[in-house]
Parts: C-alpha cells; sequence; structure tokens
C-alpha cells in the first residue's frame, strides 16, 4: 500500500499539472468540490416552510435569479428616504466609503435613519434571505447610495462581478426613477449555479472563485447568448430582491442621479465583526460596538 504522504503529494502534482495544462478544466473541478462543500454546512441547518409572501419571491428567484415588486414604497417615503441619504452624506463625511469611484456610497445609512430601518428590518426580505441561503441569515446593514452622472464612471459596483460564489442575497430599492441610462442593474441570466458557473469558466476562461469579471470575459460570454444580458430600470419605490451571485453590476450611468438603498444579508458563517471590518467604515449601532 502505498504510504499516505506520497498519496498526498502524487494528488498535488497531478492538480498542478492540471491547472497548466487545462486551466478551465481545474478551475472546473475545484469549483465542484466548492459547492459540494458549501451544500454540506447547509444541510446541518433546518429551516421552517416559507409564508406565502416569502414562497411567491423565492419561487421568482429560484426560476430568474431576482424577483420586482412595483410600489413596495410610494414616491413620498422615497423622496424622504433621498433627503435622508443627503442628509447623511452631509453630516457624516467620514463614513463615506472610499472604494466608491463611480457613486458615494454610505454603509449602515439604517443606524442614522429609522425611515431607511423600515426597509432593513421588513422581517418578510429576512425570511427570503435566510430561505434563499439555505442558513439563517440576518441583515448585515443597508446600504444608501448616490448615483450622479460622471463622465467616464463605471456604473455602481464599479463593474461586472459577483458578491459572493454559492448564493447570495440582496435586496435593493429605487428610490427615484431609473431608466436606461440612469444606472439601472444589469445581471447575467444564469450565471450563479454550479453548472452554469462551470460553464461560463470554460466559454470565457474564468479562473476558480473570481469574483471580478473583466469585459473582455463578459464579451465572450455575451457573444454566445446575448439574451442572458437583464437590465432592469423601474420607476421610484419599486423592489428588487436577487442572487447576488449571479454576475452583475449597475450600468454606467449616462444622465441624472440615482439613488438606491440595497439590504446586505449574512448567514450564520459570518460574525458581525466580520462585517464590520470588512465594509468598514460603516455606522454601527453602538450595541454592536462592542
Amino acid at each position: 500500500m502505498i504510504p499516505a504522504p506520497i498519496r498526498r503529494a502524487a494528488a498535488a502534482t497531478l492538480d498542478r499539472v492540471l491547472a497548466r495544462v487545462a486551466p478551465a478544466v481545474h478551475a472546473a473541478s475545484l469549483t465542484r468540490r466548492d459547492y459540494a462543500d458549501h451544500s454540506e454546512r447547509c444541510a446541518r441547518y433546518s429551516l421552517p416552510q416559507p409564508s406565502p409572501r416569502a414562497a411567491s419571491i423565492l419561487s421568482a428567484l429560484h426560476q430568474h435569479g431576482y424577483y420586482t415588486e412595483p410600489h413596495y414604497w410610494d414616491r413620498d417615503r422615497c423622496q424622504a428616504a433621498v433627503a435622508d441619504i443627503d442628509r447623511v452624506l452631509r453630516e457624516h463625511p467620514e463614513l463615506i466609503h472610499p472604494a466608491g469611484k463611480s457613486d458615494r456610497r454610505f454603509y449602515g445609512v439604517d443606524v442614522l435613519s429609522t425611515l431607511i430601518a423600515q426597509f432593513g428590518n421588513d422581517p418578510a426580505l429576512t425570511e427570503v434571505a435566510s430561505l434563499h441561503n439555505r442558513m439563517p441569515t440576518r441583515l448585515g446593514m443597508t446600504l444608501g447610495a448616490r448615483l450622479p452622472f460622471i463622465e467616464g464612471n463605471i456604473g455602481s459596483g464599479e463593474g461586472w462581478h459577483r458578491d459572493q460564489f454559492f448564493v447570495a442575497t440582496k435586496a435593493m430599492l429605487y428610490l427615484t426613477d431609473v431608466g436606461p441610462k440612469n444606472g439601472p442593474f444589469q445581471m447575467l441570466a444564469a450565471s450563479a449555479r454550479l453548472n452554469d458557473v462551470c460553464r461560463d469558466i470554460k466559454t470565457a476562461g474564468l479562473r476558480h472563485m473570481q469574483y471580478r469579471i473583466e469585459h473582455e470575459q463578459i464579451r465572450a460570454l455575451l457573444s454566445r447568448d446575448p439574451a442572458r444580458l437583464l437590465t432592469l430600470g423601474a420607476a421610484a419605490g419599486t423592489l428588487l430582491v436577487f442572487n447576488a451571485s449571479s454576475i452583475h453590476r449597475g450600468k454606467p450611468i449616462e444622465q441624472g442621479v440615482r439613488y438606491a438603498l440595497t439590504n446586505y444579508y449574512f448567514t450564520a458563517e459570518w460574525s458581525d465583526a466580520e462585517i464590520h471590518k470588512l465594509f468598514a467604515p460603516m455606522a454601527v449601532a453602538p450595541k454592536a460596538r462592542g
């Protein structure tokens, strides 16, 4: 019988060879391994049956990767939330996120606005996030974002990307009317599930666990199937819940100013300390600072 250290060394050598001679096959193999591990972790949790409202949202998420709901908020509430975002940006410039080159981002805006906190604390959306993520899930923070037109901008989110692999749930609320030129949310359909990810690895030469997607790689994916590009503009007050492990971005804005709120949800695998460190600077409720 071959000793275990020799078997491990041989496997490591084969892995390196495969990565060099067939990188797409190697990346897909590692991805399948990672998704299997994630499924095992999800299986440890027992989650309740969805409420009727959550079931409707989940059905759309599973079928399309997103769900939209017009008139989630009326225009008066949207305008009041826009005013709150402007107030917070004005009163707390030290908490404006430095990584935002196209938009002005404020993580934790729900801590400083009771109105915006109503969106962050919507129990139906947290329920959806838990069931969609297949793990107990909580709100990490609400992002308030002001996206003005700036020459040469690359859109909200700074280009095509995934937030996480496996599955991730976000809820976005448009506070202003968002047409084709106002930086609408865009995503690639069928880009989140395991087989989709492995297919795209082979089509566009994506690397294992590649979060930021290059322009030429997007071109390769869309040249094969242009219909995968979804552009989701909508009126102020429209709710958009989506799988943030899909490839997505905010389309570069061409005119006007876009305001939006986004709820970031995190599974039990994330600690509060990890969330606060990753998204710093962010507003944090006093009880969560300890």
